[in-house]
């Protein structure tokens, strides 16, 4: 088997922390001009896109963010610092592995100079679905999480094209 990842999986990425942030801070719209940089990589659907384009808005942690899960979970995280909105993503986090935890660039709001923060971890229940539902969201504390690191590794290296 090979797997591939192309251009939409990293733009699937950017808008999953897009519209996380989006209902975690409800002043914005998301049709703000500050956001108008990360709307057009996630709509633009060109078939080639080179590696310093997806990196200037996704980026990758370098450790884990969320603690280990004893069942399948997601993390999704938002927040505001020093004016620079940033949203994280850490999909499949289990007992024996994990994938990479992303930071997605989201823009700049010069005029947020408070922090804020907001975290939801998606749980999956360890029994199965009940009833309608197979887990439950609960929302998770700063100090939960390790977001310490404000600088984030490239998610591809930038000798490299990603094609569709």
């Amino acid at each position: 088997m090979q797997i591939q990842v192309t251009n939409r999986y990293f733009r699937a990425i950017a808008k999953t922390g897009f519209h996380y942030f989006l209902t975690q801070f409800p002043i914005y719209s998301g049709h703000e001009a500050i956001f108008s940089d990360i709307r057009e990589f996630i709509t633009n659907d060109e078939r080639e896109l080179v590696a310093a384009r997806i990196n200037r808005f996704v980026g990758v942690h370098k450790n884990p963010i969320a603690p280990t899960a004893p069942v399948l979970a997601h993390l999704l995280c938002a927040e505001i610092r020093e004016g620079v909105c940033l949203a994280h993503f850490e999909p499949f986090i289990t007992p024996g592995s994990r994938l990479r935890a992303f930071a997605i660039y989201l823009g700049v709001d010069p005029a947020m100079t408070d922090y804020a923060f907001r975290a939801h971890g998606h749980f999956y229940y360890a029994q199965g679905k009940n009833g309608r539902y197979s887990g439950e969201a609960l929302e998770m504390s700063r100090d939960q999480l390790d977001l310490e690191e404000t600088s984030f590794d490239p998610v591809i290296e930038p000798a490299a094209k990603v094609e569709s």
